[in-house]
């Protein structure tokens, strides 16, 4: 007779090989998905909705990987909470058409048999004390998922590599207590990569992990051809980009702030979207921290996913005043008005940046505005 210990053992084994063989049954089963953070998000397939972040399964967790929710049906009700329960779910829609409770189900021992064949696993060999060696024994098997590279700093190593707070935005007119806040300094040491540059670590969606760094030049643009190098002659071989990223840091995946605007925006149910850094801390120091950046002028689709993600109604737009962000800023207009209720203020005369607004027009203009739309 089979013990539970081994039966559970055997259905915590085949969790971890469908978490680490997820992209490949997501493409099996043609499921849209986007990885945010460490986690997929897609419209539910288990009832057939439609809402593209409807669902979360999550990669990571303090005690088990592949659970799962589907917040507009809460399908894992029925199906269980497990990788296993939402493949199930996706069965059972596909082959009979499930869509709520009640409806025919694909048993669970079906399930798991499709599983094993599909990721071509044999669950006898899975006895009482289940292990990752036991799980490494059929890697060969199996592709695993390629994640980015991740960084090994931490917030104490990079502010003991950083002159903080950053002398260039300190010039800048940004208070010294607000770079210190988020940890923006100059290098200490001969970095080559972010010589003669601020230095700005970005950190994930949970405000706890470095996945990359983004540095602003602190050299002055200059007045004969309008960029920036360190040479006097003008030479397009030796201009610099105003703004660089580290090598690895995918900055299409992440929202700068998001971590520590999260609260907020679903408190209020309102998001400002501003294009980078400097923009987010000239807000954040007037007490306003429901604003997010895009590293840009574009907003990618994982950026999309995270927005809709946030529980904001209404998006307030505050690109710059010039052609690329008028254009964005007319794009997204357009493309986020199903999901938002969009604001698109003008900045006042003679402002191109949100960063340039000074604390008396932002609060006599840009409070005002957000507190008649918040909940």
């Amino acid at each position: 007779m089979k013990s539970k210990s081994t039966e559970l053992n055997k259905n915590e084994y085949l969790n971890a090989v469908i978490c680490d063989k997820i992209e490949f049954l997501m493409d099996y089963f043609n499921i849209q998905y986007k990885f945010v953070s460490d986690s997929i998000i897609c419209a539910c397939p288990v009832h057939g909705g439609d809402n593209r972040t409807a669902v979360n399964l999550f990669m990571s967790g303090h005690t088990r990987v592949g659970n799962w929710v589907c917040y507009t049906h809460h399908c894992e009700n029925t199906f269980i909470n497990t990788s296993i329960g939402f493949f199930r779910g996706v069965m059972s829609n596909r082959k009979y058409g499930w869509s709520k409770v009640g409806d025919k189900t694909v048993s669970f021992s079906d399930t798991v048999a499709s599983l094993c064949g599909l990721l071509k696993i044999d669950l006898s060999d899975i006895k009482e004390n289940f292990t990752s060696n036991t799980f490494d024994k059929h890697a060969h098997l199996f592709t695993t998922i390629k994640k980015p590279k991740e960084f090994i700093y931490t917030k104490k190593v990079v502010r003991e590599r950083l002159d903080i707070p950053s002398k260039y935005f300190v010039s800048r007119g940004y208070s010294a207590k607000i770079l210190d806040m988020y940890d923006i300094g100059e290098s200490k040491s001969d970095n080559k990569f972010f010589r003669k540059r601020a230095v700005v670590p970005v950190y994930d969606s949970d405000n706890k992990t470095i996945v990359g760094f983004t540095g602003r030049t602190t050299l002055d643009k200059c007045n004969k051809c309008n960029n920036y190098h360190e040479h006097e002659n003008c030479d397009p071989q030796n201009n610099i980009s105003k703004w660089i990223h580290n090598k690895g840091f995918s900055k299409k995946n992440y929202l700068y702030n998001f971590g520590n605007a999260k609260d907020e925006i679903k408190k209020t149910g309102v998001v400002i979207l501003v294009e980078g850094p400097a923009d987010v801390w000239k807000f954040v120091e007037n007490g306003i921290h429901n604003v997010v950046a895009v590293f840009g002028s574009s907003l990618t689709d994982t950026q999309q996913i995270l927005l809709e993600s946030s529980g904001a109604i209404t998006l307030i737009l505050l690109f710059d005043s010039d052609k690329a962000g008028n254009n964005a800023s007319n794009k997204l207009n357009s493309s986020l008005a199903r999901m938002f209720k969009i604001i698109s203020p003008s900045l006042p005369d003679g402002i191109k940046d949100p960063g340039d607004l000074n604390n008396e027009q932002i609060n006599n203009i840009i409070k005002p505005l957000l507190e008649r739309h918040y909940n």
